[in-house]
């Protein structure tokens, strides 16, 4: 019989808990990325936005390659509910075919554990990086016919939402959340902290709103509503 897919899963184990009493047991969630959650703060997040029962706890990797935090999940000996796998943009450009395998060995190694996995996009970079990082990005592209940083990143989350289609798995989007809406979706200038790469406090105001969503749709307690908490 085929396994139940992701989305299908992921969509339970919110709401497992609820049959005991009205009793729901606490929620875990492990999110690996480096820069964004770092300034993000995303603990503190269940807190923000009232959500009860959950608690999120974040590996900060420096580097694309994420195996250390995902040998730490599965040896940690606590199976989380979900683990939510997200890329920086300064990783990019890079050898894409190996960020693909290195992608598709996390997923069959937390999913060979029965624990759920969510893909996450990555947040894109502003259309100027500084002159220097501009001049970069323009030999590569013009004189060696490589990528582009935002191109590759673009193909990256490309990928990515495809493979979430495939596997059924939660996708959450915060390129679709942050991007311009002009071709070639660069970072939107309002959420732009400044160096075209880190988002700022709108922006992670905004980042809030769109994971409190995500999880929403995964069946987590409404709780983000009123003048406060507003989460439209």
């Amino acid at each position: 019989m085929r396994r139940p897919g992701g989305v299908v899963v992921a969509s339970l184990w919110f709401c497992i808990a609820l049959i005991a009493g009205g009793a729901m047991a606490e929620q875990r969630i492990v999110y690996i990325e480096a820069s964004t959650v770092h300034r993000w703060k995303l603990e503190q997040l269940p807190e923000r936005m009232a959500l009860e029962n959950v608690s999120i706890r974040v590996h900060r990797i420096h580097g694309f390659d994420k195996s250390a935090a995902v040998a730490a999940v599965l040896g940690s000996g606590e199976r989380p509910d979900l683990v939510v796998l997200q890329q920086c943009s300064v990783y990019f450009p890079g050898e894409l075919g190996d960020y693909r395998r290195k992608t598709l060995s996390w997923l069959e190694q937390l999913e060979g554990q029965g624990i759920t996995v969510a893909l996450a996009t990555t947040v894109p970079t502003a259309a100027s990086l500084g002159w220097w990082q501009d001049f970069k990005n323009l030999v590569k592209t013009r004189l060696l016919g490589r990528e582009g940083q935002q191109e590759q990143i673009t193909n990256f989350n490309t990928w990515l939402r495809q493979l979430a289609a495939q596997r059924r798995l939660p996708l959450f989007d915060p390129e679709a959340a942050l991007r311009q809406a002009e071709p070639p979706g660069y970072l939107d200038p309002a959420y732009d902290a400044g160096d075209g790469i880190h988002l700022n406090a709108r922006g992670y105001e905004r980042l809030d709103r769109v994971f409190y969503r995500f999880l929403q749709g995964l069946g987590a307690p409404r709780a983000c509503e009123g003048a406060d908490r507003t989460c439209a």
